[in-house]
């Protein structure tokens, strides 16, 4: 890995309980897929400015009210303090909720209580949006 907070972070993950899956270089970043059997699947890029974004994604089989789901994820935009959601369509035209997360560096203690608060985010809103949705969900599908 190019960027010298990579092996941090990947320490730091394995410590969670995830396993990196998938690890490359890039020309940008260095890149990584972080998997675990109860919590999200996460994609991450580390540039070289120490810029970190995390990526989740999930399919749902079938959205019965797109303007219903987006007025929702809307909603949890708002109520969220470190993810970023949406709403689009994988290459294979299903829907898919994508969330995203930013973080800068890499310092112990803040790193831990971003991944905690990005996952608490995720199993609180994920639901939400399954309920509203009334579709079952796939964290599978992970392509970007």
């Amino acid at each position: 890995m190019k960027n010298p907070i990579s092996e941090q972070i990947i320490n730091h993950l394995e410590f969670l309980g995830y396993q990196i899956v998938e690890k490359r270089d890039e020309e940008e970043y260095d890149f990584l897929v972080a998997t675990s059997d109860n919590k999200s699947i996460f994609i991450i890029q580390i540039y070289k400015d120490s810029l970190v974004y995390f990526l989740a994604r999930y399919k749902f089989e079938a959205i019965k009210d797109i303007p219903d789901i987006c007025k929702s994820i809307n909603e949890v935009n708002l109520s969220s303090t470190v993810t970023k959601w949406c709403h689009s369509k994988n290459s294979e035209d299903q829907d898919v909720i994508s969330i995203e997360g930013y973080f800068s560096g890499y310092d112990k203690v803040p790193f831990g209580a971003f991944i905690g608060t990005m996952e608490r985010e995720i199993a609180k809103y994920i639901e939400k949006l399954k309920e509203e949705g009334e579709t079952e969900i796939d964290n599978n599908d992970q392509r970007l």
